[in-house]
């Protein structure tokens, strides 16, 4: 009750940036103390992952804060559900930036410009069924030749992880030695 009277006193953007440093039980229990509607503005305004694993421990305020969610935002979460909290599922960070396969350093090199975000160091590149065939470093695309296309200097190496794998194998994989971030995939 107290953390949220305070965040009363808060900005969106200082809020959301403590709820994501949250333990998402202490989340969850504060923001059941708020009005739904503050509820649902907050949900809708953290990262997706975070919004996800708070909504699945509300209890007193679940159904009238899923009024209130757009359409949009409620099936996104509610996607997140579906998978296990015991799963890699259960932790995935959807937004991700992609490129598509067939296009080239220069164009690639534009759309990252055009981004308002801060870039991750690897960006996943995918065909056009959105199925994961590599990744590029930043690094590595900023010094290619800007004529050669994407398909000739991404890594087809990637090792992607299972929605659907335990926390425990997620923890093990081998991509952490090599990588900060694994992409994860349904199939």
């Amino acid at each position: 009750e107290h953390v949220a009277a305070l965040f009363g006193e808060l900005s969106s953007l200082q809020v959301i940036n403590v709820l994501v440093l949250m333990l998402p039980e202490k989340a969850a229990a504060c923001l059941d103390t708020m009005p739904a509607e503050v509820t649902s503005r907050l949900l809708s305004e953290l990262p997706l992952s975070n919004a996800a694993r708070i909504y699945r421990l509300l209890k007193q305020s679940k159904q009238a804060v899923s009024v209130l969610l757009t359409e949009k935002r409620r099936k996104q979460i509610h996607h997140h559900l579906l998978y296990s909290t015991e799963s890699a599922g259960a932790l995935l960070n959807s937004s991700v930036d992609m490129f598509p396969h067939n296009i080239n350093v220069a164009d690639a090199i534009h759309r990252l410009e055009r981004q308002e975000h801060v870039i991750a160091n690897e960006v996943y590149v995918v065909d056009d069924l959105h199925h994961l065939v590599g990744s590029i470093a930043l690094g590595r695309l900023l010094t290619s030749d800007h004529h050669i296309d994407l398909d000739d200097v991404m890594n087809r190496k990637t090792q992607p992880v299972s929605v659907h794998a335990s926390i425990d194998s997620l923890l093990a994989h081998p991509g952490w030695k090599a990588h900060h971030s694994l992409p994860m995939v349904e199939r």
